[in-house]
């Protein structure tokens, strides 16, 4: 006779935990160091400190801490120590990257590096450009930190039907996010999402997907810098009332 086991209830979530998961989760990523980041988490919401040397291993930890489950939300305190080199030698490698990558070599913007702090001006096509463009520089050693004053040239005039219509489209379609009920309403191309998630790498999923072509930047208080604030990414343009609701 087949045995019947009693399903077991899932654990709770508690701060302990989710600190001990980010760490492991930094162990294994290449590029973070764990050594140098420090975590601590307090009512679900995890804050990171110390130092790394370059942006993607501080954009790393925090998509890290946001992937962990019970995470309501990261706080990213990580400052940037890079490797010191003149701003000429930086500026000359950014140039050269955006110039190489087929992506971004015709885009026309123009770059200045002042105590290691690229800043990005110029116009670009869509969303995915900026981020892209932005992305290319913040991998050049030596980088502390880039700012993005990059504005967005829409090719073509959309309507906010149109453009609700694209978001709908992803936020159905995103495997991170599925199941998840989330509104989208879109004025003048300003969008504002709504609703509930479970996770804080879905609220970020969320936000990632909402950036269709057509939708502007009226500017926040993280206008023009490609680091974290808030919760970790240059989100202009997009309003939240995205509430997380807590593990069941």
């Amino acid at each position: 006779m087949r045995s019947v086991h009693a399903a077991t209830a899932p654990r709770e979530v508690t701060d302990h935990g989710i600190t001990a998961a980010v760490e492991r989760g930094l162990v294994f990523e290449k590029g973070v160091f764990p050594s140098r980041v420090d975590v601590s988490t307090s009512e679900g919401i995890v804050t990171l400190s110390g130092a790394v040397s370059n942006i993607l291993a501080k954009e790393r930890a925090v998509k890290i801490a946001e992937s962990i489950r019970g995470v309501r939300a990261a706080i990213d305190r990580i400052s940037v120590t890079p490797v010191a080199r003149p701003d000429t030698d930086i500026r000359r490698d950014i140039l050269a990257a955006l110039r190489q990558d087929p992506a971004t070599e015709s885009y026309r913007l123009s770059l200045s590096v002042e105590k290691s702090v690229a800043t990005l001006t110029g116009t670009v096509g869509s969303y995915t450009e900026k981020q892209l463009a932005v992305r290319t520089a913040a991998g050049v050693k030596g980088i502390k930190e880039v700012r993005n004053d990059l504005a967005i040239n829409y090719r073509a005039k959309r309507t906010d039907l149109q453009i609700a219509a694209d978001i709908k489209a992803r936020l159905q379609w995103d495997i991170w996010i599925n199941g998840e009920v989330i509104g989208s309403t879109v004025k003048e191309g300003k969008v504002t999402l709504t609703g509930t998630v479970g996770s804080a790498l879905s609220r970020s999923r969320a936000f990632d997907d909402a950036w269709v072509n057509g939708v502007i930047s009226p500017g926040d208080p993280c206008r023009g810098r490609a680091r974290v604030c808030g919760d970790g990414r240059d989100r202009r343009g997009i309003g939240s009332a995205i509430t997380r609701h807590p593990p069941s």
